[in-house]
């Protein structure tokens, strides 16, 4: 009796732990379309060329981003956002005369892009390749100015000439839970931000992220 008694004690047991082990397995694969909203800051690192009597400064920005996501199995998925995107940045330029011209730079964009990702453990570590193009609203420029004899004025206008910039970018992130994930990416322009009168403006960007998955 006692045998027969064991046996049933352990077919009960693993009919209760079978379920479970297949909740936790099929909890691996995500959902087919998911939507999110990413939220992070902005290092943005220009890039002047002629770069003769030029020294840039570095600016700060900030991201806010909805996307969707396409699950293409169990670890790969396809991102696609467009959102808003502000960054400052600016140089310093030595001019010939002996003056000197101090441009800070705010710049708005419109952001759109593609990603693939691939997850190396569900709700643990990822990486993303895509490409990205940001797309000027309006770029405000203040130039303080340097006349070399104690004197000199602050000019306020429009930044002219800005075009459609593209980017390849780089990402490695984490989920922190399965609805809130960190991302630090690196942006490499492949088109410059402004291309004119036989100079050119790369703007390098590295940001972090927060990213909420919300639906």
């Amino acid at each position: 009796m006692k045998p027969i008694s064991l046996l049933v004690a352990l077919l009960a047991t693993s009919s209760f732990a079978y379920p479970a082990a297949y909740d936790e397995r099929s909890q691996d694969y995500p959902p087919p379309v998911s939507f999110g909203l990413e939220v992070g800051g902005i290092l943005t690192m220009p890039v002047l060329w002629p770069s003769y009597g030029v020294d840039t400064k570095l600016g700060l920005g900030l991201r806010l981003v909805p996307e969707v996501q396409f699950a293409l199995g169990n670890h790969f998925e396809l991102r696609g956002f467009a959102g808003y995107e502000f960054t400052t940045w600016g140089y310093r330029q030595a001019n010939s005369d002996g003056t000197t011209d101090d441009f800070s730079v705010k710049s708005n964009f419109m952001t759109l892009g593609l990603a693939g990702q691939y997850d190396f453990a569900r709700r643990g570590s990822f990486a993303s390749i895509g490409i990205s193009t940001d797309i000027p609203f309006r770029s405000v420029l203040t130039d303080d100015v340097n006349y070399g004899d104690g004197t000199g004025e602050t000019l306020t206008g429009r930044f002219q000439g800005e075009q459609s910039s593209m980017f390849l970018d780089f990402g490695l992130g984490r989920q922190l839970s399965p609805m809130v994930g960190i991302a630090v990416g690196y942006r490499l322009p492949l088109v410059p931000f402004y291309d004119n009168a036989g100079s050119t403006v790369d703007l390098h960007q590295i940001n972090v992220n927060l990213r909420f998955t919300l639906l």
